[in-house]
């Protein structure tokens, strides 16, 4: 089960065709976003649903199924539901198998059909048998939490599989053209029976819980519609919101919602009281112009919001948040100027190792097993624990999210025993994802909002990705899989000031840098290759950098041997050439002299005299040779 189930399928649910996914509270079935279902309410776009998936990537999904569209909500508990369709089957045709969304494993379901645009269908078939369809309900959709504890999923009916993925619209069959016109022949015999449509019916309502809310919100709706009424004649004349709604169109809907609350009994209040304080909020101004309050209020006697342009859907015009006002002389947007250059950026703000500033964007680029993770281990360690890293100095800890999906955990275990951070208290800054469940790739919005949910949660200053090929759903080579990764993923995350780590793998030629599209280097800050000439001599060399600051060239030694406890190191060296000494022997050489060294020790006076002066140098035989030979030069 998922704990993203919004984030996962939104926009597999928008891309398919079959309507619009609308977030709703995660565990419940009637909780959605206010405003964005029911007969009259728009459609969410990508924008929207992208905007949703970072604010309710946790929510449960809800379809509303788009025109065309056709469900049978089948209760086969409910002994009356077998007699509804045979009975329906009988008088137009068998119903052809199809996908079915359920939870249950009793045979009932949502039953999911193709059917032609712009027709009217009955909100039911019959007992048991519900038709969700525009103007009637929404769907609750795959890997959203029943609140019985199950969880929705998509069979396919036609295949006998279970739990597919969300289809697309044209793989679903079509209602014949007798069954569709047996559904819109109940519709017009029902409008028919029930004569001159005088006020809203609860039939096309989704359950009473819609009743319920709304009248226990009412109070606080009509304050809500007044208080938008108040801040609506401030607008300058001509202006309209973002619903292409001026003071005439506004004022009329505010007629029309008070005027509901009253008639229909959502409200304590007379229509006579409500008229009084509609007139009240108005100014007086207002008479006789294009907005006239009374006659505002007069146009809508008898509009009442009817069935399925629901009462929340009209009040979440006024339950959302007041439009933007146009810019004037004291609304800045933006930047702010006035303060902007109060901060000093002539240094670097280091994170430690100074391979990267605070809040820039870096990757690491090496052969496979150059050492990436085990350099990246102990930086991300180094970070949490405000230990030195590369020789830099100690600083503050830093919260750290590494997200892995390249190393088995024995292989971190053993890793971090070396680097010596076997102490789970200095890893309590670290929170480490191994191949996390849930993570979508992160050229998706789906699992860019998974992402940003865990980084949002731990509050991680620094973020490691490892390794990022491995975290994208469209080709390497290809521009635009690095384009979307940097929209959903890496744009977010530098808005938020996070600094990013991804490691990634060269190309047959090392010489041309990471394997793949020439954009993954158009995003990031930093670009340092990782390469090795012997086991301990490595060197970071950068090849990109949109500051300049810092080294270009770092000889890097790293110390400790297989299987030993707390004594891997990364440290920096002297620079260095190729085919010029190891970087091992210099670091050596350098850490002698530092700690006061005679000249002249041989080999085996050399490493009594370091043991004794607690220079901590793990070196082989052989490297010990040739550290003294080095000093004697």
């Amino acid at each position: 089960m998922s704990a993203t189930p919004y984030a996962d399928e939104a926009f597999r649910v928008l891309n398919s065709g079959l309507g619009s996914p609308v977030p709703v509270t995660y565990g419940q079935k009637r909780e959605p976003v206010a405003g964005w279902t029911g007969r009259l309410a728009p459609y969410a776009d990508a924008g929207r649903v992208g905007d949703w998936i970072v604010t309710h990537g946790t929510s449960n999904v809800a379809l509303r199924v788009a025109d065309g569209v056709l469900g049978l909500d089948v209760d086969s508990y409910k002994p009356a539901a077998a007699l509804t369709l045979s009975a329906f089957e009988e008088a137009c045709g068998e119903l052809p198998p199809t996908v079915v969304s359920t939870s249950r494993d009793d045979g009932s379901g949502i039953r999911w059909y193709r059917v032609a645009a712009g027709r009217r269908w009955p909100s039911e078939l019959g007992e048991g048998v519900e038709v969700i369809h525009p103007a009637h309900r929404y769907a609750m959709w795959r890997g959203s939490l029943h609140p019985d504890g199950g969880t929705y999923r998509l069979d396919d009916r036609r295949t006998g599989e279970v739990d597919v993925p969300t289809p697309d619209v044209a793989s679903l069959p079509w209602l014949t053209e007798a069954q569709q016109e047996g559904l819109a022949a109940q519709q017009r015999q029902r409008k028919a029976e029930a004569g001159p449509y005088d006020g809203p019916t609860w039939d096309e309502l989704e359950d009473d819980a819609h009743r319920a809310v709304a009248h226990a919100e009412a109070e606080e709706g009509i304050e809500r519609v007044l208080e938008r009424l108040r801040e609506m004649w401030d607008w300058p004349e001509g202006h309209v919101d973002d619903l292409g709604r001026g003071w005439e169109k506004r004022t009329a809907d505010a007629a029309q919602s008070l005027r509901t609350l009253a008639a229909e009994g959502w409200s304590d209040h007379t229509e006579a009281e409500l008229y009084a304080r509609f007139l009240a909020a108005c100014p007086p101004s207002a008479r006789g112009g294009t907005a006239d309050p009374v006659e505002r209020w007069r146009s809508q006697a008898g509009k009442h919001v009817t069935a399925g342009g629901r009462i929340e859907h009209r009040l979440g015009l006024y339950f959302a948040p007041p439009p933007r006002q146009p810019s004037t002389s004291e609304t800045r947007l933006g930047l702010d100027w006035s303060t902007f250059f109060d901060d000093d950026d002539t240094e670097p703000v280091w994170i430690a190792g100074q391979l990267a500033e605070q809040g820039q964007q870096v990757a690491l680029v090496g052969s496979g097993k150059v050492g990436k993770s085990l350099l990246c281990l102990e930086w991300a360690g180094a970070l949490a624990a405000g230990r030195s890293f590369l020789g830099d100095v100690e600083r503050e800890p830093v919260t750290v999210l590494y997200v892995d999906k390249e190393n088995p955990q024995r292989d971190i275990r053993r890793r971090f025993r070396a680097l010596g951070f076997d102490d789970p208290a200095s890893l309590g800054r670290l929170h480490y994802l191994s191949f996390p469940v849930g993570h979508g790739p992160l050229d998706t919005a789906a699992g860019a909002a998974a992402l940003l949910a865990d980084v949002r949660a731990s509050g991680a200053g620094v973020v490691f990705l490892d390794t990022v090929s491995r975290m994208i759903e469209g080709k390497e080579d290809a521009a635009d899989t690095w384009l979307a990764l940097y929209r959903y993923t890496l744009e977010p995350l530098k808005g938020m000031g996070v600094t990013v780590v991804r490691l990634d793998h060269f190309g047959k030629d090392a010489e041309r840098g990471a394997r793949g599209s020439s954009a993954k280097t158009q995003d990031v800050d930093q670009v340092w290759e990782l390469t090795a000439s012997t086991k301990s001599a490595l060197r970071l060399r950068r090849t990109h950098s949109r500051t300049g600051l810092g080294d270009d060239d770092i000889a890097v030694t790293r110390t400790g041997e297989s299987g030993e406890v707390g004594n891997t190191r990364h440290l920096r060296s002297l620079s260095f050439e190729a085919g010029s000494t190891d970087p091992t022997v210099l670091n050596a050489v350098r850490q002698l002299e530092e700690a006061g060294c005679p000249p002249g020790l041989g080999r085996d006076r050399l490493k009594t005299w370091a043991k004794d002066h607690g220079v901590g140098l793990l070196l082989r035989n052989d490297t010990w040779s040739q550290v003294a030979k080095e000093r004697g030069k």
